[in-house]
């Protein structure tokens, strides 16, 4: 928190939460975010979800992998060479996409749901 602060971000955006007890107040909370700064795998995979524009921190491939697939490579962060100039430089990078990240994210969404739909479709029909 004090990180970000330090590097222009409004203490008001900065928000760390210890009340979520479930994973549908976890789901309400990313979904609420402007951005996302996460290390856990499925805080990323519903900021994918949610459509929110995020920075992994990646300590395990599997989440350098989900950047990949979602499109996302430019925003991930992998653990054991981080430094400050980089978590700036994403963040940085993160603001002036974001919106042009949530289409990226949308239309990874809908052809997920798209291809979902079909491969249901063609189980129906067997």
């Amino acid at each position: 928190r004090s990180k970000l602060i330090g590097f222009g971000v409004k203490s008001t955006m900065v928000v760390i939460r210890n009340d979520i007890n479930n994973f549908m107040k976890y789901d309400e909370a990313i979904a609420s975010c402007q951005f996302i700064i996460g290390m856990r795998y499925h805080t990323i995979v519903l900021a994918v979800k949610n459509e929110r524009p995020f920075i992994s921190i990646c300590y395990e491939n599997k989440m350098n992998e989900l950047c990949q697939y979602t499109g996302m490579h430019n925003y991930h962060i992998n653990l054991d060479s981080m430094n400050d100039n980089e978590i700036l430089h994403k963040f940085r990078l993160l603001e002036e996409n974001s919106e042009k990240i949530r289409i990226t994210l949308k239309q990874f969404m809908t052809s997920q749901l798209i291809s979902s739909l079909k491969e249901a479709t063609n189980f129906i029909d067997m």
